[in-house]
């Protein structure tokens, strides 16, 4: 770098200068010739794009480094070693979790909140979700499909940790939110929980229909009613939703658009019977196309859904 007249000499120390970022420079070695992140960030990337030839790049910090990074890409470009768009590289910023009192999440002796710990209370809250759910479908005399203890406490583990990653991943990471146990596991709202009943309640109507998904004939395929035709286009976004994502990387939109589905599935399941109808190998094919955005989508999240609730 010096030989190429990149790394330059100030103050005794070996900077590059990042003019597109701002004037503050990078220190390649510190004026006393120790190393600092900027030294161990830019080896860092040259090993990755130069050596493991790399050809994208994502760095997740908070956004208070953003601009560090930034200086990190240009000088790497500057360097020839970061070459767009051949190469990629990008920094994915994200906010502050806060408490209610709108401040940094901790302890209420100040201490910082473990993830470990958060894992297990959304598990406990889970396990008292299935089971109130699984008490209202046996006082309403319909089959309960958790009965079973141990059958409880995995989808409790599955379901806990699905809500907490999906409650983090549907806020826009640049922005800071506030935690909350009641909105993650919210039935009724824009929660995990949500999105696996919608998932399981598909899997109830295909076992009821006793027809097997992947028998069925595409050719068989009609949208009439208006709830069809909402969930059908709702449907043919989800590849639109992914390259949206790949191109800034705001998973956020991701469950964005899956509230919406899930939403659409809700009100054509109201407006549209499924089983019995002469429509049910055309309901059931929409329900299956659903049910695989929701999979794929759930596998991308990080998340395995339920198959019975």
């Amino acid at each position: 770098l010096k030989a190429r007249g990149l790394c330059v000499e100030s103050n005794g120390a070996m900077c590059i200068f990042c003019p597109k970022v701002d004037t503050v420079p990078l220190m390649a070695v510190k004026g006393d010739g120790g190393f600092g992140y900027d030294s161990t960030d830019l080896a860092a990337i040259y090993h990755r794009l130069f050596v493991m030839r790399a050809d994208w790049l994502v760095y997740l910090t908070d956004l208070g480094q953003e601009s560090h990074f930034f200086k990190i890409f240009d000088a790497a470009e500057q360097a020839g070693w970061h070459v767009p768009p051949i190469t990629r590289v990008n920094h994915m910023g994200f906010g502050v979790v806060q408490g209610e009192d709108k401040k940094r999440f901790k302890t209420r002796s100040g201490e910082t909140v473990k993830l470990s710990d958060l894992l297990d209370e959304a598990v406990f809250r889970a396990a008292e979700e299935i089971r109130n759910r699984v008490a209202q479908q046996t006082e309403a005399g319909q089959e309960a499909a958790l009965t079973d203890e141990a059958a409880q406490k995995e989808a409790a583990e599955k379901l806990g940790i699905a809500a907490i990653r999906y409650f983090d991943m549907k806020q826009n990471r640049t922005s800071n939110y506030v935690f909350n146990y009641d909105k993650m596991l919210d039935p009724k709202g824009n929660s995990a929980v949500f999105l696996f009943y919608a998932y399981a309640r598909i899997r109830a109507i295909q076992r009821k229909s006793g027809v097997d998904p992947s028998a069925l004939n595409i050719s068989d395929l009609r949208v009439d009613h208006p709830a069809e035709r909402d969930l059908a286009l709702k449907l043919l976004q989800f590849p639109d939703v992914i390259e949206a994502i790949l191109d800034d990387l705001h998973l956020h939109r991701l469950c964005e658009y899956l509230w919406d589905l899930c939403n659409a599935l809700t009100t054509f399941y109201t407006n549209c019977k499924v089983l019995g109808e002469e429509q049910q190998n055309s309901r059931l094919l929409l329900c299956e196309a659903t049910r695989k955005v929701l999979k794929k989508s759930f596998d991308l999240l990080g998340f395995e859904p339920l198959e019975r609730i």
